[in-house]
């Protein structure tokens, strides 16, 4: 450092530096003067004496600002798809820069689970299987990030950077381990020192995952790596389907989610109509059947209390329906009594010209 300081004319000033030490590094001896200090913040990260320290400071800090987070905005009138925006945009902001150095351990990725499922749905009875929720739109899903995957990804992707840099220690490792341009498969992660973790988790993962071609760019090799991470997630789990899916076996559903999505109205109504075609609205039927209240019959006509109930039988909704049905008659030019009424809960239908189908998707979502 003084040869530095002679060469250069710079002067390093103690009043602003810390050291850190690395390792077994004995802080008994001082040459320089600088204050030892057991965190040293750089770039936003916080290191610490060994990388198991550092990894988990890091998460624990980023774990609790989006508890924090999540509890400030807990308030805000906001329907649970403009709720996956917030998550999104806002408090899963923040993680994505660590995610890229450190390794993120299953410990503190379903904390920020289950604090953005907590912020989702606001303490209300049925929901919508978090499964579900992260599958894409066309599927019956929101596209909700899963955290855990997202971090291997982002994690693998800045590896694979590095491998390709000249210079780079972390390419120095990969090829003397020989894992640079595509780790064996099966991968072969024992000879790796358990102390770089990130570089075994590199070699698990990237065995089963092809390299970007050069016509692919940086941001479609992310998505590639996400989905693919998603998908050898689930591939030792038995993948269920919905629920709606089971109760409705002949219901064209990719329809029904393009409908759905493609429709000209506001993103709360869609989140509305997405939750009744879910049928997690709690009627007395679904309360009943946790044994939740004493009956499953609606207390003003007696009838099972259903949304299809709701909607087109009970109190007002009888002339509300007909009138509505009327209407959508006149703009299709049928019979009315050809528009069925599960078009509410399962829209499935298709009608030309795009305006028409448009403008019968308004009327229902607004109805819903």
């Amino acid at each position: 450092m003084r040869c530095f300081e002679k060469a250069s004319g710079a002067h390093l000033n103690i009043t602003k530096t810390k050291a850190i030490a690395i390792g077994g590094w004995e802080t008994s001896r001082n040459d320089l003067g600088v204050e030892y200090h057991q965190t040293v913040k750089i770039l936003g990260i916080h290191f610490r004496s060994t990388m198991e320290q550092t990894m988990h400071g890091n998460w624990t800090l980023q774990t609790a600002r989006i508890k924090t987070n999540a509890k400030q905005a807990y308030i805000r009138e906001l329907c649970p798809a403009q709720r996956i925006r917030y998550i999104h945009s806002i408090l899963l902001a923040t993680i994505w820069f660590t995610a890229h150095i450190l390794p993120a351990p299953v410990k503190y990725t379903k904390q920020i689970t289950t604090a953005i499922l907590w912020f989702i749905w606001k303490g209300v009875i049925f929901r919508v299987p978090t499964a579900t929720l992260q599958k894409p739109k066309h599927q019956g899903g929101w596209a909700l990030h899963d955290v855990a995957c997202k971090c291997r990804a982002l994690l693998l992707k800045r590896i694979w950077i590095q491998s390709k840099t000249e210079q780079m220690i972390t390419a120095a490792l990969l090829s003397e381990w020989g894992i640079v341009d595509h780790p064996a498969n099966p991968p072969i992660a024992g000879r790796i020192p358990k102390t770089t973790a990130y570089l075994i988790y590199y070699a698990l993962d990237m065995a089963y995952i092809e390299t970007p071609t050069l016509m692919e760019t940086s941001k479609l090799f992310t998505r590639r790596l996400y989905s693919t991470i998603y998908e050898m997630d689930r591939a030792g789990s038995v993948t269920q389907e919905m629920r709606i899916v089971r109760r409705n076996p002949t219901v064209n559903w990719n329809r029904v989610w393009r409908n759905l999505h493609s429709s000209w109205v506001s993103e709360d109504r869609i989140s509305t109509w997405y939750t009744v075609i879910h049928d997690i609205v709690p009627t007395k039927e679904r309360l009943f059947a946790i044994h939740l209240t004493d009956t499953a019959s609606c207390r003003q006509c007696g009838t099972p209390d259903t949304i299809l109930h709701r909607l087109t039988e009970c109190a007002q909704g009888t002339e509300i329906w007909e009138w509505t049905r009327h209407q959508m008659a006149m703009i299709l030019r049928v019979d009315q009594r050809h528009i069925p009424s599960d078009w509410l809960l399962t829209p499935y239908f298709q009608v030309r010209p795009s305006q028409r189908q448009q403008a019968i998707m308004w009327i229902l979502a607004h109805l819903v």
